[in-house]
Parts: structure tokens; sequence; C-alpha cells
């Protein structure tokens, strides 16, 4: 099968914006060929950001709400979100979540911290619209039969399951950034290759501009770890839209210690305008 690839250099130095369409579209291999045949040097500097086509099964949203039977939620505010969900039902916990909400909490201002039982579906989609930033440490889970309930696992995930279909009913033309702490929430599957449905997906879909998501399982540790060098990069300005640039630094530096070992460092990619 033929595939089509754009590259499109931003306005912004050293920034690559990449859009693949067709069945070569895993963002996978996407990371993979904006490396392949490049010097180290290349690797290290150029900032990849990936663009994805969000439209159906995900689209239109109109449809997508008749089907969730959900309603529309207000616009956004400016506060900051986080979503810690270390220990959830069924499922094995994540004490690295705990210590990643901590950590945020002192870096980032305005904070509102959802933990443990107060990390419910209906919280979370009241309190999205609400915040331009949302961040979730916790775990998810792909469905490869229907992409579109992949699912970020809450504390009432087996009762009211937070999917795609779920978050594609908000409305959140203010969102500003969505970093997704947990595995495979930027994973696509084959056959819906001609469309990028998943989590971050959705997240880009009613309104995040910027939305941080993995391509396959990450560790714990290593999920933490970029977290804070993330936010921590991000502290000075607080703005978002050099957060591909802030990831690819704190990637950069996880690669540093094993740069033989890429399922441990390069699953994290941002999705972006």
């Amino acid at each position: 099968m033929s595939a089509r690839r754009a590259l499109i250099r931003s306005r912004r130095p050293g920034l690559i914006r990449s859009a693949i369409l067709g069945q070569m579209s895993s963002p996978a291999l996407d990371a993979m060929a904006e490396t392949k045949g490049c010097s180290v040097a290349a690797v290290t500097t150029v900032v990849a950001s990936s663009r994805n086509p969000v439209r159906s099964p995900l689209s239109p949203r109109s449809q997508l709400q008749q089907r969730a039977g959900v309603r529309r939620w207000p616009q956004a505010g400016h506060g900051n979100l986080v979503v810690e969900v270390s220990e959830a039902p069924g499922v094995r916990a994540l004490p690295g979540a705990r210590f990643e909400a901590r950590r945020l909490a002192e870096l980032v201002p305005d904070l509102t911290l959802l933990a443990g039982a107060r990390a419910t579906r209906d919280a979370i989609l009241g309190a999205l619209p609400e915040h331009g930033i949302a961040h979730f440490a916790c775990h998810a889970v792909t469905d490869p039969r229907s992409p579109s309930l992949n699912r970020l696992l809450l504390h009432d995930h087996v009762s009211a399951p937070l999917t795609a279909i779920e978050l594609s009913a908000l409305n959140v033309p203010q969102g500003r950034l969505a970093y997704l702490s947990a595995c495979e929430t930027a994973r696509s599957n084959e056959p819906l290759a001609d469309e990028a449905v998943h989590i971050a997906a959705a997240f880009q879909l009613v309104g995040y501009r910027h939305v941080i998501g993995t391509l396959w399982p990450v560790s714990d540790s290593s999920a933490g770890r970029i977290a804070d060098d993330f936010y921590t990069g991000l502290a000075p300005s607080f703005d978002p839209e050099d957060a591909a640039r802030i990831l690819h630094h704190a990637v950069h530096d996880l690669r540093r210690d094993a740069p033989d070992e890429p399922s441990r460092w390069a699953a994290h990619i941002h999705l972006g305008r």
C-alpha cells in the first residue's frame, strides 16, 4: 500500500510539523521517519510536532454528541487542572502518579487537583471547560475493535468510563494544553489507518491547541520524569505555545540515560497546531 507524507516546516526554526496520510499513518512510523537517515545532531535538534487529521468517527461533533447522549458544556476558563488517579479499581497502582501530582502542585499556578475518589467522569467533564490546561496522571486503555471507546481510567471507570466519545461532546475553544501522562493515549489502530482516532485526538477535537500523548506503554518513572522536566521548562512563562520544543528537551534529557532504548524515552509526542 502506498502512503503519503507531508513535512511542513514551521515558522519557528528547528520545528518540523508532519502529517501522514494513508496506511503508514501510525505515529510510531512517523517518529521513525523523522529521524531515519538523519545525523545524531539532527535528531537532537530538530523538533517534531504531529498534526493529525481529526475526522470521523470522532466527528462531526454533533453526531458524536447524539451517540454519546451527553450535554454540551460551557466554554473554557484559564485555570489549570491536574487529575491524579494512582489507584483505580481493577488495575495496578501507579505510585508515580501521586508524586507527579505533588510535583506539579509546586510548579503549576492556579491549580485545581482532582485526585482519588474525586476524579470521576462527571467531575472531569464538568471541570475541563473551566481550565485551559489539563494534566492527567493515570492509566489509559485502548480498544482495538472500537477506538472511539478508548478511555482514561478514572476512579469510577468501571461504571462510568471516560471514553473518547464522551470527551468529544465537550466544547473547549480556549483549551491551551492537554498533557496525557498515561499509556498509549496517541496510539492509532490499523483498521482506521486513515484517521487519527485516539484519546489525544479527542482532546484536539474539542479545542486543545496542544496535546501531549504517548504511542505505547510507558513506565511510571519515565512518565514522571518527562512530566517534571516538561513543566519545569514551561514554568518560567507558562506559555504552552512552545510545548513541542519543551517536550523535545525533556525527552532528549531522558534519552541521554539510555540512548539505545527508545522504548523508554520515545513514546511521548506533541500534537498541535
